[in-house]
């Protein structure tokens, strides 16, 4: 058996170790049953280069003595270990392989078929009966929490283990802990470069040691006396490794050196001009490490060493990035084609194994100015690669970097090229929350994002007609966010020219994706004016797009547009169907692998057994989302959903469940290093104590919540403060003040176009203007909120409204409207607890009133529809 693995992996250790552990367990017996009886041997071969020197090597090891010729040597030797029963371990066999002197094993092996060997060999021995075993190095999974058991990851293990010789009390706590794994993930495993790293804890600390393994080799070297000289460094374990190759796998490994990750026998051939020779050969000599897929891998020190040497020559560096680059770019454009049909799951698979790669390929062509090549022949693919995948941050950071480079070259649209390019790359940094979550995750009716001037300059980029068709794909997408973000009746007007002129102009696929933005928009547009003709316009543009998807095999957007279908039926209140298409699209998703919207869908699902009064259904669904984010490491969506929980809790449910649920949040935020999930976990913090009634500690929040908001620029955030600051003015009856708030959080709610924020501040206003007599603008506003909460399609904000008018009706001595408001208040199963409590006592106001407790009783006897009563409120004003 021949232990194979590049220097410094732990060959010799794991050879003895396996040597000591037979002994061990054959100690004290003897006989037939003990395999080797006559022994074990180590015979060290690191300081033997001439193949005559091997004989006596052995002889001395297994403690014969040679006389006469070096023929007359090998015969001894053979004739000695001809009747032996024993196992001898080789060490550093590489530098014997390619002088011939492996074959002599076979003539051993032959003369004593009693004798074994196990061989360390940073190459091959190529014989026939070799068994070979890889070494590549200390298990690198990741603890997955605190110090996690450093005794279950060997690499950490070992780190913490030679750390200890030179520094006794080093102990890692968690965050101590995670940089410990990232230096043994920078010498990938390394169990040499480990202990060349831990020497270093006495003077560094753990985030030092990291940077000086990324700066240089040189820093892996160790003053040990006890090491022979080759292994004091990490630098002159790899040369003597290089001296072994051939000067064509030198050739080869050098322009290896600009994969940053794994890659195939294809993509070396087209960078690095790898023949099947070199391959073998580099594979042999243990610098290239066959894994799944047929992918190789270099080890990341050998990598940055081949590296150097290709940086030593500038002209052939830039061609093998430049060959790298664009061999990376024609496969995107290639895999996104694919992503639309029925190959789309192993496109997905391929395009993540690929991501550092292609990562690497944008950033050269980024650095080099080919930004034509990011727009038109990688973006796409990694796009819908995101979107599947979720790799939180790497695109939107990559798009920005792109934007940003745009700027600089001062590509101001001249050429059609890069107005071409200019208006793709603005569209896709368009396309994502300011949380870094992709748009398709958008579906509850408000969108979030700071990306407003990107979509702005992406559309005066596109111009129209004819220019914005040649976009292909990205027309549609601009045209949705411009509608969705911007102005929703330019935006469908554009979609529905796109959509006409797509049955004869672009691919299938284009077209149904125009077709579903469509029926999107249109959705939005149902949500304040719901006529039938419009629902009929909705339904055939996404059955037309179901049908063509279903027909290229792209499950993907078939799981989509079925989830868009599943608005569709809750828009007309076909709750329990709604929920089933919804539960069709997540099975697809999770079919193809995109688990994080499959999981996203539970918040509609839970939204849509709050109107049905499900409270603990709807908990059931946010708690399953909230534990699939966590099960797939996704800590910060994770803590979204514990925010949702919190706040449907607060709604609905027990406060104090809502207080631990809020405090869980939050702890996850900052544990993630999440500074916009914890700023909202902070101001909610204050609501809950609002509702519980404690001024003193909500404000306490909500002023804490102001700072950290300010810190990250957040209009959003300012508005929510102002909202909640406006609250407790009212709590505490100055109502003034409170105007004055809820007049803010209405002016920044606008600015952003935060539809939700805007009706509940057009709510507080009309209620603190009601409390100071001035009822026409109260009313005014009131019923502006009521009609902006049904554009939302909020129901707990529509119910809301109707509380602030039953105080209004009230106060102006209208029983028969006060009653109808307040009752749906109160009796409304989707009514938040606070309301519930504040319309229960409007309930008593009006039944003391001349004729109230009449207009009680008719009231409570009309079904409680609120749909219905909401646009009656407002097509009577």
């Amino acid at each position: 058996m021949t232990l194979t693995g590049p220097g410094g992996s732990g060959k010799t250790r794991l050879a003895l170790e396996a040597a000591w552990e037979f002994a061990r367990r054959w100690e004290g017996t003897r006989g037939p049953d003990m395999p080797f009886q006559d022994g074990l041997a180590f015979i060290p071969l690191a300081a033997v280069s001439d193949p005559a020197e091997i004989i006596p090597a052995i002889a001395n090891g297994v403690g014969l003595t040679c006389s006469a010729g070096p023929e007359e040597h090998r015969r001894q030797l053979s004739a000695f270990l001809q009747p032996k029963r024993m196992l001898l371990v080789l060490d550093n066999f590489e530098q014997l392989v390619d002088a011939g002197s492996a074959g002599l094993l076979d003539e051993l092996l032959e003369a004593a078929p009693g004798v074994r060997l196990l061989v360390t060999s940073r190459m091959r021995l190529n014989l026939r009966l070799e068994q070979l075993f890889p070494v590549p190095g200390l298990d690198l999974e990741p603890p997955t929490d605190a110090r996690a058991d450093e005794d279950a990851y060997g690499a950490a293990l070992l780190f913490c283990q030679c750390a200890r010789q030179v520094q006794p009390g080093f102990a890692p706590g968690p965050q101590e802990m995670q940089a410990v794994m990232q230096i043994c993930r920078l010498v990938g495993g390394l169990p040499l470069a480990i202990e060349l790293a831990a020497a270093w804890v006495e003077v560094l600390t753990l985030e030092e040691i990291a940077a000086e393994i990324g700066r240089s080799l040189d820093f892996l070297e160790g003053r040990w006396q006890d090491l022979p000289e080759r292994q004091r460094s990490l630098r002159a374990v790899i040369e003597s490794a290089w001296a072994l190759l051939s000067s064509d796998e030198q050739r080869v490994l050098m322009a290896a050196g600009v994969f940053p990750a794994g890659f195939n026998r294809t993509a070396l051939q087209a960078v690095a001009g790898a023949g099947l020779k070199e391959i073998q050969g580099l594979a042999s000599k243990s610098w290239l490490r066959s894994i799944s897929g047929g992918r190789f891998l270099l080890h990341e020190l050998q990598r940055q060493y081949a590296l150097e040497k290709l940086q030593a020559h500038p002209q052939e560096h830039r061609q093998a990035s430049e060959r790298h680059a664009l061999h990376y770019a024609a496969l995107l454009e290639q895999l996104g084609e694919q992503m639309k049909g029925a190959g789309q799951v192993e496109a997905f698979r391929t395009a993540g194994a690929e991501f550092e790669n292609m990562q690497a390929a944008w950033d050269w062509l980024l650095q080099a100015g080919r930004l034509d090549v990011l727009a038109g022949q990688m973006l796409h693919g990694l796009l819908l690669y995101y979107e599947t995948r979720m790799r939180l941050f790497d695109l939107p950071e990559m798009i920005a970097r792109a934007c940003a480079r745009l700027e600089a070259l001062g590509w101001d649209g001249a050429q059609p090229v890069s107005r071409r390019a200019r208006t793709i790359l603005l569209t896709a940094a368009s396309a994502f929350y300011v949380d870094g979550y992709s748009v398709r995750l958008e579906s509850y009716g408000i969108m979030i994002s700071l990306n407003r001037e990107a979509v702005a300059r992406a559309w005066e980029s596109a111009g129209s007609g004819a220019e914005m068709d040649g976009l292909g794909a990205w027309a549609s997408l601009l045209a949705y966010l411009y509608g969705r973000l911007l102005d929703l009746a330019a935006g469908i007007r554009h979609l529905q020219r796109l959509a006409q002129a797509g049955e004869h102009g672009v691919t299938a696929w284009e077209h149904a994706r125009t077709l579903a933005f469509l029926g999107a928009l249109y959705e939005v547009r149902l949500y304040s004016a719901g006529s039938p003709d419009l629902r009929d316009e909705t339904r055939r543009a996404l059955d037309t797009a179901l049908g063509i998807f279903e027909q290229l095999g792209d499950r993907r957007e078939v799981a989509a547009t079925r989830r868009l279908t599943g608005n569709l039926l809750l828009i007309e209140g076909r709750i329990p169907e709604a929920v089933q298409e919804w539960q069709r699209a997540r099975s697809i998703f999770l079919e193809v692998g995109d688990w994080a919207i499959a999981a996203d869908i539970h918040w509609q699902i839970g939204d849509a057994y709050l109107r049905q009064g499900g409270f603990e259904s709807a908990l059931e669904a946010y708690r399953f989302m909230r534990q699939a984010f966590l099960e797939h490491g996704d800590l910060r969506r994770s803590s979204y959903a514990l925010s949702k929980e919190s706040l449907e809790t607060l709604r609905y449910g027990d406060t104090e469940r809502a207080v631990e649920l809020r405090r869980q949040g939050m702890a996850l935020s900052e544990s993630v290093g999440d500074p916009l999930g914890f700023m909202w976990h902070v101001w909610e913090m204050g609501e809950i104590y609002r509702v519980l009634g404690d001024a003193d500690e909500a404000r306490r929040w909500y002023e804490r919540s102001r700072l950290l908001f300010a810190e990250q620029n957040d209009p959003i955030g300012e508005g929510y403060y102002q909202r909640g600051m406006g609250d407790l003015a009212h709590m505490q009856g100055d109502y003034k003040a409170a105007c004055t708030h809820f007049n803010t959080s209405l002016e920044l709610a606008r600015q952003v176009r935060h539809d939700w924020g805007a009706a509940y501040a057009l709510t507080g206003l009309g209620r603190a203007e009601v409390a100071l007599e001035m009822f026409d603008a109260g009313r005014e506003h009131l019923l502006e909120g009521l009609r902006t909460a049904r554009f939302c399609e909020s129901s707990g904000l529509m119910l809301l409204a109707l509380a602030r008018l039953a105080a209004l009706h009230t106060a102006l001595g209208d029983p028969q409207s006060a009653a109808r408001c307040a009752v749906l208040a109160a009796e409304h199963p989707q009514t938040w607890r606070e309301i519930r409590l504040q319309a229960a006592g409007l309930l008593e106001g009006i039944r003391v009133m001349p004729g109230g407790e009449a207009a009680l009783q008719q009231s409570r006897t009309a079904p409680l529809d609120l749909e219905a009563y909401v646009s009656a409120v407002l097509n009577a004003a």
